[in-house]
């Protein structure tokens, strides 16, 4: 292989390979180097290694990239429940009664 052919080479792998995560890829290229018996056989060997474990490890560093990019994101402010006393609920029961009868001696 001439330079120029073994820089494209590299170009294309490169771009092949970059959205495996640095982890992964030192193991899938260490077990390539045992399984593989001929240079072209290295890139798709690596491709389809662990392949859920790639897509676990980048959906896990999109999720990381969004909880920085949100981190000074405006929040939605939460809302407490508003709670009465047994009180109120009496003079509330009190009131829906008495306009209840007023109802009732209207008909």
């Amino acid at each position: 292989m001439q330079e120029a052919e073994r820089t494209a080479w590299y170009k294309a792998a490169i771009m092949t390979l970059n959205h495996i995560p640095l982890s992964i890829l030192q193991r899938a290229c260490e077990q390539a180097r045992r399984n593989c018996d001929h240079p072209a056989k290295i890139v798709p060997f690596i491709c389809k290694f662990e392949p859920e474990a790639v897509r676990w490890a980048n959906d896990a560093i999109r999720y990381a990239q969004a909880q920085v990019d949100n981190f000074n994101a405006p929040r939605i402010a939460k809302q407490e429940p508003e709670y009465i006393t047994a009180d109120e609920l009496a003079e509330l029961k009190n009131e829906l009664l008495q306009s209840l009868n007023t109802n009732k001696g209207m008909n």
